[in-house]
Formats: structure tokens, sequence, C-alpha cells
């Protein structure tokens, strides 16, 4: 590789000189690539499946709120398997989600929960309004789901 300084050839210089201007703009490109571009794209990988890991859990308790809806109102029902995969469901968003998903979900368990447990012909929604059982649920279903919106557009 050195050959072409031993040489007076004003060719055999250039060509050298070439062959070793192109080994380093290639080795700082490598460099460029490793420690710049390939933690940024790593990075965005990340918050890619981040993203679509919370549309699933979302999808999942949206899902699983129908689930719910659908269990007999008996003394059982907080033993029921499809209540206690809501509040698994539940904590997962409360690890996972943004506060507003969080919050919005939260009421909405307490939704359900109420129709379960409150046997008043009303209760009071999250916004201090007056509400049937499942207006209160619908309510708090369309919160969540504006809730999760928002966040799924970030």
């Amino acid at each position: 590789m050195i050959e072409f300084l031993l040489e007076p050839d004003s060719r055999s210089l250039m060509a050298g000189l070439a062959t070793l201007v192109a080994a380093t703009v290639g080795s700082f490109t490598a460099l460029i690539v490793a420690f710049w571009a390939y933690p940024w794209q790593k990075s965005r990988d990340r918050r890619v499946e981040e993203h679509k890991e919370r549309r699933q859990l979302y999808r999942s308790f949206i899902s699983q709120i129908e689930s719910v809806l659908r269990v007999p109102l008996d003394l059982g029902w907080s033993h029921h398997e499809d209540v206690r995969q809501l509040w698994a469901l539940k904590g997962e968003i409360q690890l996972f989600a943004r506060q507003a998903v969080r919050e919005t979900s939260a009421d909405l368990v307490v939704a359900t929960n109420s129709r379960f447990m409150d046997e008043a012909q009303t209760v009071t929604s999250s916004d201090g309004k007056e509400r049937s059982h499942f207006e209160n649920i619908a309510f708090a279903r369309k919160q969540l789901v504006d809730a999760m919106r928002n966040e799924l557009k970030r």
C-alpha cells in the first residue's frame, strides 16, 4: 500500500492518495453510522414497537369492557373471569399509558363496577352529571377512547 510513496511517478502517487482519502472517508462514514445513525434508528424502532403494543393493549381493554357488560348481575360478579381480566388490563394501562389514559381508564372501570355494586337507578359521572349506569359507562368509554386517540397521535 505504501509503494506509491517510494515511487516518483505522480500517477501512482495520485492513485495512492485517492485510495487513502476514500479509505478515510469510508472510515468516518462508518463511525457516523455506528455512533449516531444506528442508535437513532434503534430508538425509533423501540418507539414504534411501544406504540404498537399500546394500541393492542387499548384494543384489548375496550373489547374487555364489552365482555364485562355481558356478565350477569349477581353476587359472584367480582370473581367472574371477564371482570378479573378487565382489572388485569387496567393494571397494565396503569403501568404503560400516559396520565390522561390512566385516569379515564380508571373512571371507566369504576363506572363498570358501579353497575354491579350500586342499586340506585342513576349515578354521578366523573363530570358531575347524573346518568343511568349504561349512560355513565358510555360516557366514560367515550372519554377513554378520546384520551387513547390523543395519546396515539403523538
